[in-house]
C-alpha cells in the first residue's frame, strides 16, 4: 500500500530505463560501441561504400570482409578495434588487437 503514490512514478522511471537502454559491444579493454554504430558499419561494408581498408577473405564460396574502424590509447596501451562481417549471412564479430594479442568483444543486451 505504500508504494500505491508512488506507481506512477516507478512506471515513469521503468519507461525511461528501457527506452534508454542500448546494446552495446564491450572488449575486454572496457572500450564500448553501439549495435547501431557496428551494424552500419556493416552495412556499409556488405554494400561496397566503405573500400578503402578493407580487407576480404575468400574461401570456397564465403568472403569475409574486415575493417578496422577505431584506434584508442586506453591506459596507455594502444588499441585498434576490428570489425569483420561474413557476406553470405551477416554475421558480424567486433575483435580488440594490441602487442599482437586478438581478443573478441562481447555483445551486451
Amino acid at each position: 500500500m505504500r508504494l500505491l503514490p508512488l506507481a506512477s512514478f516507478i512506471a515513469l522511471m521503468s519507461h525511461l530505463i528501457s527506452v534508454s537502454a542500448v546494446d552495446n559491444y564491450k572488449c575486454p579493454s572496457k572500450a564500448k560501441f553501439t549495435t547501431t554504430r557496428i551494424y552500419n558499419l556493416a552495412n556499409l561494408i556488405i554494400a561496397g561504400r566503405i573500400t578503402e581498408g578493407v580487407k576480404d577473405v575468400v574461401t570456397s564460396s564465403l568472403t569475409t570482409s574486415s575493417f578496422i574502424f577505431d584506434r584508442q590509447t586506453i591506459n596507455g596501451v594502444k588499441y585498434e578495434f576490428m570489425i569483420k562481417v561474413r557476406n553470405i549471412d551477416r554475421a558480424i564479430d567486433v575483435y580488440e588487437m594490441e602487442s599482437g594479442r586478438t581478443r573478441i568483444c562481447e555483445l551486451i543486451t
